[in-house]
C-alpha cells in the first residue's frame, strides 16, 4: 500500500511540474492526458458491451434433436447398410468390437510394463531392464496387429456401408422416372444427381 502510494504522489508531482513547465512540457502533458482519457473511453465502452447479457435462443424442434424422427432414420438407415444378420457388414462389427476390448486390455497390460520398465530404471537394475523392454517388444508385434486390424475394418465397414447406401439411392433415384421428375418437375432439390454423388 505504502508504494503504491509512493508511486502515485511521484506520478502526481511529475504530471504537476509537466503543467507548470514551458509551453512544450505544457503541449505534450495535454496531449497524454488527452491520450489517457481517449483510451479510458473505449474502456468504458468495451465493459459495458461485455457486460450486456444475451438472452439464449429457445431450442426450436427439428435440427439436431434426437427424437423419434431421428430414431426412425437411423432404423431406416441401418436397415439399409445392414440388409440382414448374415452379411459381411455384422461380422465386420462384431470383429471390430472384440478387437476394440483387446486393444484395451494390451493397453492397460503395455501401461503395466512401462511401469516396470520405469521401476527397473529407477532400481539401476541392467538385466532386469533389458528383460522388460524384451518382454516389451514382444507385446509390440501382437499390438502392432491389433492396430492396424483394427483401421482396416473401419475402413472396410466405411467402403461396405458406402457401397450399399450407393446402390439403394441409385435404385431409387432410377426406379419409376424419379430422375426425370426431380430433374424438370419439382425445383425443390437443386442437382439431385450431383447431391447423391457428392453426399454419400
Amino acid at each position: 500500500m505504502a508504494e503504491q502510494s509512493k508511486v502515485v504522489k511521484s506520478a502526481a508531482e511529475t504530471l504537476i511540474d509537466l503543467l507548470i513547465g514551458t509551453k512544450k512540457k505544457k503541449f505534450i502533458s495535454a496531449t497524454v492526458l488527452l491520450i489517457i482519457a481517449f483510451l479510458l473511453q473505449i474502456r468504458g465502452k468495451k465493459s459495458e458491451t461485455e457486460t450486456i447479457k444475451i438472452k439464449p435462443e429457445k431450442k426450436k424442434g427439428g435440427k439436431g434433436n434426437v427424437d423419434e424422427v431421428f430414431i426412425m432414420r437411423i432404423k431406416k438407415l441401418i436397415s439399409i447398410v445392414i440388409p440382414t444378420w448374415k452379411c459381411q457388414e455384422v461380422l465386420d462389427l462384431v470383429l471390430l468390437t472384440v478387437f476394440l476390448v483387446l486393444r484395451t486390455f494390451l493397453s492397460i497390460y503395455l501401461a503395466g510394463v512401462n511401469g516396470k520398465i520405469v521401476k527397473a530404471i529407477i532400481q539401476r537394475d541392467m538385466g532386469l531392464f533389458i528383460k522388460r523392454i524384451f518382454g516389451l517388444g514382444m507385446i509390440a508385434v501382437p499390438a502392432s496387429f491389433v492396430n492396424s486390424f483394427l483401421d482396416f475394418l473401419n475402413k472396410r465397414l466405411s467402403i461396405n456401408f458406402k457401397k450399399r447406401l450407393t446402390h439403394y439411392f441409385h435404385s431409387t433415384y432410377l426406379k419409376d422416372m424419379v430422375f426425370y421428375q426431380l430433374g424438370n418437375l419439382d425445383s425443390r432439390v437443386t442437382n439431385p444427381d450431383q447431391r447423391l454423388t457428392a453426399d454419400i
